[in-house]
């Protein structure tokens, strides 16, 4: 519940603060300065409420960078991957087979990392040292999960790959 909730309460939020934001020239922005990375959530808004002509860029207004921040957060939270949310998700999904999804996530992040697209290092290291890829069994791990439970698994995986930014912040 608590990624579905934290979505929730970043929408709104993410809405107003965007309504405050401006659009800012590409060239006025100083260079070395930190760009936010788009998730599919804020490309669908910001293609809705801009008129974004090339060269120019969305200056965020605070509030709506609390938004973008709490999307952000809301997918680290739902990576696939050890005692994160997501790692409880893919566990009562996968059970047994959970730890090939954290592997995957590792890869894909040390991936996006080594490709340029992204940074994720901070995160593989604290997922690998300090979170792990492990995650221990149910109470019953033989009973299946019912719709409901499956429908909340279907709206985690879409939360995430609606808020997870493959490259969060990046240099002009």
């Amino acid at each position: 519940a608590g990624p579905i909730a934290g979505f929730l309460v970043s929408i709104p939020i993410l809405i107003i603060g965007l309504s405050m934001s401006s659009l800012i020239s590409l060239s006025e922005i100083p260079e070395g300065a930190p760009l936010l990375g788009d998730n599919l959530f804020v490309l669908f808004l910001s293609h809705l409420m801009f008129n974004v002509p090339h060269g120019y860029t969305i200056s965020l207004h605070p509030t709506a960078f609390a938004g973008w921040v709490g999307l952000l957060v809301t997918a680290i939270n739902l990576l696939p991957a050890g005692q994160l949310d997501g790692g409880h998700v893919v566990r009562a999904v996968l059970k047994e087979k959970h730890r090939y999804a954290s592997f995957a996530t590792i890869i894909a992040l040390a991936a996006l990392t080594f490709i340029g697209i992204g940074n994720w290092l901070l995160f593989i290291l604290l997922i690998v040292f300090l979170i792990g890829t492990e995650h221990p069994p149910p109470l019953n791990e033989y009973i299946s999960l019912d719709t409901k439970r499956k429908l909340l698994a279907l709206a985690a995986l879409l939360i995430f790959i609606l808020s997870f930014p493959p490259m969060p912040i990046s240099a002009k």
